[in-house]
């Protein structure tokens, strides 16, 4: 009986898996997902806001799933860092839709879709970098963008509820982490980007 009860618990929760992630110059790997991608796996990292609203039921494994064959095949899609960053950048984009009329919002709108399209990009152009410090300098910049996102999802919070807001931020917290592991490991210990904490 109790053996048969920890089989349902199982049931409802996610497998443990291991994400093998490199940033080339020696990123070690990486023992499995964060606490934040497996919550999205299980499909509840987009939660109602508190207003009762759910502006954005898109889950990351709903989203994955849309991700064509050809994308998963390209090398960079093992580090998470990138997969999590493509996925806040479609995020933003179904953030935005219900204030795509207002024209208060017209300029935080483009300026969010922007700055979480600009996460994936420098980690993208940094990936391949033969150069330590031309790597890190990219990665840099994906951590700048991901601190700019903050603050257009901040300016959008009456839009889309605290709910939606405290997920992407948990999201984007997550993308921090990964990318200051990434600096830390290419920059042959150089120190992550100064001034900049994990928030």
């Amino acid at each position: 009986m109790a053996k048969s009860k920890l089989h349902e618990a199982a049931r409802g929760g996610v497998a443990k898996a291991t994400l093998h992630e490199a940033a080339r110059g020696g990123v070690a790997k990486k023992r499995c997902c964060t606490e934040s991608e497996r919550r999205w796996r299980r499909g509840i990292g987009d939660a109602q806001g508190l207003n009762g609203s759910s502006l954005s039921s898109m889950t990351y494994t709903d989203w994955e799933v849309t991700v064509s064959e050809a994308v998963k095949r390209d090398t960079i899609w093992r580090v998470q860092a990138y997969r999590l960053a493509l996925f806040l950048s479609a995020c933003a984009a179904q953030d935005t839709r219900d204030s795509v009329s207002d024209p208060r919002c017209v300029h935080t709108n483009a300026q969010l879709c922007r700055a979480a399209g600009s996460i994936a990009a420098n980690i993208a152009e940094g990936y391949p970098r033969r150069s330590l410090r031309d790597r890190v300098r990219y990665y840099e910049y994906a951590l700048g963008s991901a601190a700019e996102a903050k603050v257009w999802y901040l300016s959008l919070e009456p839009h889309i509820g605290s709910g939606t807001l405290g997920s992407r931020f948990e999201l984007l917290r997550s993308i921090t982490r990964l990318l200051l592991t990434m600096i830390r490991s290419s920059g042959a210990g150089r120190p992550a980007a100064a001034g900049t904490s994990q928030t």
